[in-house]
């Protein structure tokens, strides 16, 4: 019998009367403290992870991309996304982590009056300069700070949707610079593109079709993807497919077969061309070398 059984563990966020609004603030040495034995294996998030690296250096890896964190530097990752912790016990930073219904509630507040940030567009990782560094820390005091607080009835809460409004805002700035940019009009079509896939994983969509589903020219969108992404509308297709697989891989029990069918191959064979064309290795041996 096939098994969808997960072998990477979810981590959710822990409750308390401190973090009833569904936000925590903690150093890493904090985290050390608390989950020493979730260090080293990889997991999945079921909220939002923002680690601002204050000191020395060490790697990461998201979604199975590697990561070279250092001082200075902001990791963003999101629910669902699943993450390997590699720290170097000289790493010193400060975690915000935010339930996606905490987060709900800031861009609901935000969207009145202005334009949210973009989070889905955020990368990985950006490096934010001193003295805005300096700066995002005093709002993460403060947010921690406000945590206490937000017991005290609806002005607690408000507050401390404030304050992480600010601080996104703040670091909204940087995390919006990339080598590759294009204009925000080519990034608003590219993140439906990446909406869109995310939502058909078990389809092989063709370039054609989500032109149609976009409403789209297949020009127009191959410029948003080329400017924004610095690969062509198949490419794009194509690695977050392979991404879902990696994800699968790792995270399920399921046959090469039963994977092949659940991302919409017509054959498992097709599935292990097209996984060892874009990832250099075929299903097996790779979820052999995440899993031990």
């Amino acid at each position: 019998m096939l098994s969808n059984r997960s072998t990477v563990p979810e981590i959710r966020f822990r409750d308390s009367s401190r973090t009833r609004w569904g936000v925590d603030v903690l150093s890493l040495s904090e985290l050390r403290r608390r989950a020493p034995e979730t260090l080293r294996a990889p997991q999945r998030l079921r909220f939002h992870l923002l680690l601002l690296v204050q000191g020395a250096e060490s790697d990461h890896m998201v979604d199975f991309e590697h990561v070279r964190l250092q001082a200075g530097d902001v990791l963003w990752v999101r629910p669902g996304q699943v993450q390997q912790w590699r720290l170097d016990d000289r790493l010193k930073g400060t975690l915000l982590l935010i339930r996606p219904e905490a987060m709900a509630m800031v861009m609901a507040r935000v969207a009145r009056r202005h334009e949210p940030p973009r989070l889905d567009a955020w990368p990985t990782r950006f490096p934010v300069p001193s003295p805005r560094r300096d700066q995002a820390l005093r709002l993460l005091a403060c947010v921690a700070d406000a945590l206490p607080r937000s017991g005290e009835g609806e002005r607690g809460g408000d507050v401390l949707w404030h304050l992480l409004l600010a601080l996104l805002l703040h670091l909204e700035h940087d995390a919006a610079r990339s080598p590759v940019s294009g204009t925000r009009l080519d990034a608003d079509r590219v993140h439906r593109l990446l909406r869109l896939l995310d939502a058909s994983t078990g389809e092989r969509l063709a370039v054609h079709e989500v032109c149609r589903r976009l409403q789209l020219t297949q020009s127009t969108l191959a410029r948003a993807c080329r400017s924004t992404q610095g690969l062509g509308i198949k490419e794009v297709i194509d690695r977050r497919v392979a991404l879902e697989a990696k994800r699968l891989l790792v995270d399920t029990d399921d046959t090469v077969s039963r994977l092949a069918e659940r991302l919409g191959f017509d054959e498992p064979t097709n599935f292990v061309k097209f996984f060892r064309r874009l990832e250099g290795d075929t299903p097996s041996a790779y979820r052999n070398r995440y899993r031990g």
